[in-house]
């Protein structure tokens, strides 16, 4: 099943992908203040390439971190690992996300994570987590971490 999800979700299928309302406006504004910002996500990372890039926003991102195509990162914790490897295990990270894997893999190498509630959680997912804090927009996530 995954090979032929990967097959469709390359071949286009990853064009679907649209942004909240007010995510374009807080990566700029993070940006904008000099905020490092890095993309770790379970999807595949060449895909996840190919979405960032699609929505213009590949320099705004100095990493885009996923699972390999061989599922060689198969849990959160294992993207964040990389992610941080690449950037050289910096301090001051803030995990952003908006599901309870996102949760675990801050967690795992005790990173502060804030919820995106306007992502695909559950109600009380987040919270149940352990998740710092929960955003309920882009803007209050802005205010947040710009203050």
């Amino acid at each position: 099943m995954i090979p032929v999800y990967r097959r469709i979700y390359g071949d286009g299928g990853y064009l679907g992908n649209t942004p909240y309302p007010g995510v374009e406006d807080l990566l700029h504004a993070l940006a904008a203040a000099g905020v490092t910002m890095t993309v770790a996500t379970s999807k595949a990372e060449p895909f996840a390439r190919r979405i960032v890039d699609q929505h213009g926003w590949t320099e705004l991102f100095t990493e885009v971190v996923g699972d390999t195509l061989s599922a060689g990162r198969p849990t959160k914790g294992a993207v964040v690992a990389e992610a941080l490897r690449r950037l050289g295990d910096p301090d001051g990270v803030v995990m952003v996300g908006d599901r309870v894997h996102d949760v675990e893999g801050a967690t795992e190498h005790g990173l502060r994570c804030l919820g995106a509630g306007w992502g695909y959680a559950e109600p009380g997912e987040l919270v149940a987590a352990g998740v710092e804090r929960v955003l309920a927009t882009p803007a209050e996530l802005r205010v947040a971490l710009l203050g």
